[in-house]
């Protein structure tokens, strides 16, 4: 994994600025100034990583539906936490095929 993605990487899987459930307990961090400081802060470091970009827009129409009482904070922070994962597995599979191609002996 190269140092750039390993850093949005880290940064988003340490983030603490998904919809999370703790303890069992329906937890709405959807207006957490913390949270939300994170998410613009990962927005500047990265103003070009689509990924970064889809899953705040995720979380802010999800947080839309919770505060209009149409998703709940169970299904909404299951569906992030899916979609983070299948970003941080996107991640994972592009970094190990351009590992693969560096490895790769030059022809010539």
């Amino acid at each position: 994994m190269n140092t750039l993605n390993k850093s949005i990487f880290l940064s988003l899987y340490l983030c603490t600025a998904s919809l999370h459930l703790y303890a069992g307990e329906d937890t709405n961090d959807c207006n957490d100034k913390e949270a939300e400081q994170g998410w613009v802060h990962l927005l500047s470091k990265y103003p070009h990583d689509q990924d970064v970009r889809y899953l705040y827009r995720l979380r802010s129409q999800m947080c839309q539906e919770i505060d209009q009482g149409t998703l709940s904070i169970q299904d909404a922070s299951e569906r992030f936490e899916a979609a983070r994962e299948a970003v941080k597995q996107k991640w994972i599979d592009d970094n190990r095929q351009l590992d693969e191609a560096r490895d790769e002996p030059i022809a010539g």
